[in-house]
């Protein structure tokens, strides 16, 4: 540890946010005669805590401490005793559970697949990479696995040796579809407040894609009734202008694919069309204000307005999911992606003569 040739830091420490939204603390002391650890998740409704003593200057007991903590409330310890083997008996259990017993029946989901371990090494990548530039590093700039807000891993077990991806939970309960409803409303809150943290959220959250569909299709409705206010088309407009709102939404999100991955990327650039359908679809937040439109004397200012608001919320969609630091380049990519919208607009309508 002390010799001239290590190179590894004495100190480290690092703030993680994950892509379910969840923050991390890190700090890691490299030449202490410490060794162990502790680890504490503050939730909602407590705190759970652990202080893992392995090796110490002084004698410890062969036991360790797990507290439990209503907030506001009472407090609860749990005593683990150690088991044989290193690491208070982890390096037996983990072997078995490699060697010996790997088709052990797990119910509390402990185990771990090699994605998880990928990912735990990239978070490492990550961390001295931007220890090194002093800029955030995103996990999805270094693979091609996305991150996720759920965790994924191997389903079923390894009773096979063919395996195919899930991601657990597989069955929902209704608590839990509330309180997806729940993030829905606030992902749409917080992109209307051009909020950096949901378009990063939903980028990385590919079961979000269905969410932004639904953004796209009540912007759509919105603006819809906000025209029907002010005497322009009924029902079957609406309808129409839903259909056109969603192949809207996908062509522009291919645009912005090649335009901003291919044409104006910069080193750290890494998205795929999926990605920016996600942020697109939930830049068009603001559009939900557009169905006050009707209403006489204000809704022309009104839609004005929602139209300046979304036309930002969209530079911030591109800038986050093409990883850019750059906003003057995020601008650019819209207008040449308006350009290039406009272009085959007007090739649509010089050709439907002829086609008709």
């Amino acid at each position: 540890m002390w010799d001239e040739e290590i190179d590894i830091f004495d100190k480290m420490g690092a703030p993680i946010r994950y892509a379910n939204r969840v923050q991390v603390s890190y700090s890691c002391t490299t030449y202490s005669p410490y060794e162990g650890y502790r680890i504490a998740f503050n939730g909602t409704q407590g705190r759970l805590e652990a202080w893992i003593k392995e090796r110490q200057p002084w004698e410890v007991d062969r036991a360790d401490e797990i507290r439990v903590t209503d907030n506001f409330g009472d407090t609860d310890a749990i005593r683990i005793e150690h088991g044989d083997g290193g690491h208070g008996g982890g390096d037996t259990r983990l072997h078995d559970r490699l060697f010996r017993l790997p088709d052990a029946p797990d119910p509390l989901r402990q185990a771990a697949g090699f994605r998880d371990g990928a990912m735990a090494v990239l978070l490492e990548v990550a961390a001295r990479k931007s220890a090194r530039s002093g800029q955030p590093v995103r996990i999805a700039s270094l693979t091609s696995l996305t991150p996720q807000a759920v965790r994924v891993r191997p389903w079923p077990p390894a009773t096979s040796s063919r395996r195919r991806w899930a991601i657990m939970p597989r069955t929902i309960p209704s608590s839990t579809r509330r309180c997806e409803l729940a993030s829905f409303t606030e992902r749409i809150i917080g992109a209307a407040k051009l909020d950096l943290r949901v378009y990063e959220e939903v980028e990385a959250d590919t079961g979000a894609t269905r969410q932004a569909m639904g953004v796209v299709l009540l912007s759509s409705l919105a603006g819809g009734i906000g025209s029907v206010g002010l005497g322009g088309g009924g029902l079957g407009g609406v309808v129409v202008g839903g259909i056109l709102a969603l192949l809207a939404w996908v062509t522009w999100a291919f645009l912005t694919y090649v335009i901003g991955t291919r044409l104006l990327a910069e080193p750290q650039t890494h998205a795929d069309v999926g990605q920016l359908m996600r942020t697109l679809g939930f830049a068009q937040a603001p559009g939900l204000l557009r169905v006050l439109g009707g209403f006489p004397g204000v809704g022309p200012l009104v839609l004005s307005i929602v139209s300046v608001w979304m036309l930002v919320a969209m530079v911030v969609a591109v800038r986050q999911a093409l990883d850019y630091t750059s906003t003057v380049r995020a601008v650019g990519v819209c207008l040449v992606g308006w350009v290039l919208s406009i272009a085959i607009s007007v090739v649509f309508l010089l050709l439907g003569p002829g086609v008709s």
